[in-house]
């Protein structure tokens, strides 16, 4: 599904006077540090790591959800839901700020803020998103705290997109984060998934037993 289709969903997820936030899902960087295969594919509960992070961003029922994808670029948009617009980022080894331009680029007209989520963190809740949606207001940045500690997803006001179109390296939105404190709202989040991501063996085998815990 191309970055087109995502206008179309809009549409009706920004009915009555509920904000219309799109999700950018970052799906495009390689898996050096995960041995033996992609982690973004890697079986967690019954489904790949991927599903689970763009998952519950159309179960939090925001607006249109863009993935941005890159490497193993077939394979990964093969794993992800119909409903999801995808975008390829052919640079993707450049570093995360190309992934993050692209999808600045692609959100759709007439939306009032977007999420930026990573498609590693696959413990992240549609409810996370809601809760962040309540801590939001017009202008603002809301990130996820959970001790003390920043997560994902962020929560960024649609102003700041033509900022993020204009990033570069691999630092992602941080630079943008730390010239926008006065705006920066901290939302309190009481369990860890904000927190973790699968880079690792040992880190996908905890976030299978954090899973497990849930049930």
């Amino acid at each position: 599904m191309g970055a087109g289709a995502i206008a179309g969903s809009g549409a009706a997820a920004g009915a009555g006077d509920r904000p219309l936030i799109a999700t950018i899902v970052l799906a495009a960087g390689g898996s050096s540090r995960m041995t033996g295969g992609h982690k973004l594919l890697e079986e967690l509960g019954g489904r790949p790591v991927i599903a689970w992070s763009v998952e519950a961003a159309l179960e939090a029922g925001l607006g249109p959800v863009l993935v941005v994808i890159g490497d193993r670029a077939a394979a990964v948009a093969r794993a992800l839901p119909h409903e999801v617009a995808c975008v390829e980022n052919p640079a993707w080894a450049s570093g995360m700020a190309g992934s993050l331009r692209l999808g600045a680029a692609a959100l759709p007209d007439g939306i009032h803020a977007f999420a930026v989520a990573l498609g590693d963190m696959p413990l992240v809740r549609s409810a996370h998103y809601r809760t962040l949606m309540g801590a939001w207001t017009p202008g603002a940045v809301a990130i996820p705290v959970h001790q003390g500690r920043r997560g994902h997803p962020v929560i960024w006001s649609q102003k700041f997109a033509s900022e993020m179109a204009e990033l570069h390296g691999d630092a992602g939105a941080r630079a943008l984060v730390d010239r926008h404190t006065d705006v920066v709202v901290e939302v309190p989040i009481g369990d860890p998934g904000v927190l973790v991501d699968v880079d690792t063996r040992a880190q996908l085998a905890a976030a299978r037993a954090m899973l497990s815990g849930e049930g």
